[in-house]
């Protein structure tokens, strides 16, 4: 119960220093949004279809971790 307290807590606080920071940014975040979601679109983009991360180290035997 103890680490309940701590992360609800934390969240409180996280949603209130949100709110002081929009309030005090409110007009450029008006701006700023678009971009985010911009900028995200074309993050995901480029991980679908562009080249992908050097994770060859983890899958080189190709073989199923899982497959007993």
């Amino acid at each position: 119960m103890n680490n309940f307290f701590k992360y609800l807590f934390t969240v409180i606080l996280a949603i209130i220093g949100l709110n002081i920071l929009f309030k005090v940014i409110g007009i450029t975040m008006h701006f700023l949004f678009p971009l985010l979601g911009l900028a995200l679109v074309v993050y995901l983009l480029y991980r679908i279809w562009g080249n992908p991360r050097n994770c060859n180290r983890r899958n080189s035997s190709k073989h199923d971790r899982y497959e007993w």
